[in-house]
């Protein structure tokens, strides 16, 4: 029955405006539910924005749909995950402007966010090192 196991809900593929053709997939997680307590869906957002320093206004934009996503009607909230491709100070802002917040950051803190993300020991020679997306202070 409903009330005893997680559900999915609708999956969906929305394009993003983007230089690169881009789309956000996402779907809908409903969690078990009672009579004392209706459940509220969580999304689930995957995503891989542009790219590049010239590609900023694609990724304003592109997150603030992917904010809105999560404040549709019938969601509760949700995840984002993904490539955010963060490269400047502007991308840091973006969270703050859609309201959004870093989980990574609710979670363990800031201490240590000027470590890379990546797995792997990747050397670049286009200057373009790896990094995240947080808020700053």
């Amino acid at each position: 029955e409903r009330g005893e196991k997680f559900m999915l809900g609708p999956v969906s593929r929305v394009k993003l405006p983007s230089k690169y053709g881009r789309c956000v997939l996402s779907m809908d997680i409903i969690p078990p539910s009672t009579p004392s307590t209706p459940s509220t869906t969580c999304r689930l957002v995957n995503i891989h924005l542009d790219s590049l320093g010239d590609t900023l206004p694609y990724r304003t934009e592109q997150m603030e749909i992917l904010a809105n996503l999560l404040r549709e009607p019938g969601c509760g909230g949700g995840l984002i995950a993904g490539d955010f491709n963060t490269i400047s100070l502007e991308d840091h802002a973006l969270l703050n402007k859609n309201g959004l917040v870093d989980a990574w950051v609710v979670l363990h803190g800031k201490k240590g966010l000027d470590r890379a993300m990546w797995g792997l020991r990747v050397e670049r020679h286009d200057g373009l090192g790896p990094g995240r997306l947080r808020c700053q202070a």
